[in-house]
């Protein structure tokens, strides 16, 4: 019986998971015009190999080639046009979701279900699903440099598994590979996966919870600036950015909103009164965290960083605030900050969601709580639609 019904909640979820796939294909299906974005981004890996592929994009893109070489051996494959290269990035949110059912059915770190509808039924993921730009890409890598670094915190925190012990022993090492390779990945694939990656390496120097060797993590910060290095003094990092001009950021208010529309765009700052539901809404769900936020008081706060160790709430919401905090003052210099620079900030956002709802439904009740998720990914999928359908 008991193996029945894992078989029964794995085949639940595999159907779930299939729903979710339909969504995302839906600007697959819709015709849209081609993006200027597009155009160039094609135009540029059909006409270059790849040694002049990335010279071109180190002087004329801000962003890292990783996707470019991607898409370059995607093309190669016999998918040479912009609907066809838009595949490749359908298939990146598709990996992003089964990330998250695998590391689910392996570890057990995170509720499946609430976080994987938050991301499916993301307007931003659901349009760059169907887009030839690399943000699908940097979810997708996104997620796996979370989940493995949650998994790796929670198991450093209790007693790996003893019944095996080189079992364990290789169960971490590829944790650690998956780690530490996707806070590469991440960095040759946007600046803001640059940042996030540094920010967990970073507290990881104090904690020492993804590794016990320093080393490693000191190499990885060190190979993630070379990128930035070389675009500085042998590209164009400077033009690019000053080419956003058409960018236009209120600092703190318009870099909020920025963050908001990318990690929950139900709650937007508006005169607008149908957003009031959507401010209650989140209203809801921060106060489902106040059993975690009454923690920290003043002598709790100086104890837990005497011991340099916080729980998954803070370690996910901390490094959302940091990215923030850098983009408000990056905007008061250089308005450039975008929803989609945000996404990176997503698959920690989707965690902490389904770990809201989980307190909610145990602090007031399941039924509240399934409402609750309801009404978002409803309204996310009404948002979803819309934005489809926009050039």
């Amino acid at each position: 019986m008991r193996l029945r019904g894992r078989a029964g909640t794995a085949i639940v979820m595999l159907l779930l998971l299939a729903m979710m796939a339909v969504h995302l294909s839906l600007g697959l299906g819709i015709s849209r015009a081609f993006h200027g974005d597009e155009i160039w981004t094609v135009n540029a890996i059909l006409t270059k190999p790849f040694g002049s592929l990335i010279a071109f994009v180190l002087s004329r893109d801000n962003h890292p080639p990783l996707y470019y070489v991607i898409a370059k051996s995607w093309t190669l494959l016999g998918f040479a046009s912009i609907p066809r290269v838009r595949l490749l990035s359908y298939l990146f949110s598709l990996l992003t979701l089964i990330s998250f059912y695998l590391f689910h059915r392996r570890y057990r770190i995170v509720s499946w279900f609430a976080p994987c509808l938050l991301l499916a039924t993301n307007p931003l993921l659901t349009y760059y699903a169907a887009t030839v730009r690399p943000y699908a890409l940097v979810v997708f890598l996104s997620s796996l440099l979370i989940l493995s670094a949650l998994t790796l915190r929670i198991k450093a925190s209790s007693a790996w598994d003893q019944h095996d012990p080189a079992l364990a022993a290789g169960e971490k090492t590829a944790l650690q590979v998956i780690f530490y390779g996707t806070c590469l990945a991440l960095g040759l694939t946007h600046y803001y996966g640059t940042l996030l990656a540094m920010i967990l390496l970073a507290w990881d120097l104090l904690e020492k919870k993804i590794s016990a060797n320093r080393l490693m993590t000191i190499v990885t910060m060190l190979a993630l600036l070379v990128w930035p290095i070389l675009q500085t003094f042998f590209g164009s990092l400077d033009v690019q950015i000053q080419s956003n001009q058409w960018v236009k950021v209120v600092p703190f208010l318009s870099t909020f909103n920025n963050l908001m529309m990318a990690i929950f765009p139900l709650q937007l700052l508006s005169k607008q009164p149908h957003y009031i539901f959507s401010l209650a809404l989140l209203i809801v769900l921060l106060l489902a965290s106040l059993e975690s936020i009454s923690r920290w008081q003043p002598a709790a706060i100086v104890s837990r960083f005497r011991a340099i160790s916080i729980g998954p709430i803070e370690y996910l919401a901390a490094p959302i605030l940091v990215v923030y905090l850098f983009s408000v003052f990056a905007d008061f210099k250089t308005p450039f900050s975008t929803p989609y620079y945000f996404l990176v900030c997503l698959p920690a956002a989707a965690v902490l969601f389904g770990i809201l709802i989980n307190k909610l439904s145990r602090r007031i009740s399941p039924p509240v709580a399934s409402l609750l998720l309801v009404a978002v990914v409803s309204a996310q999928w009404l948002l979803a639609v819309e934005r489809i359908r926009l050039p």
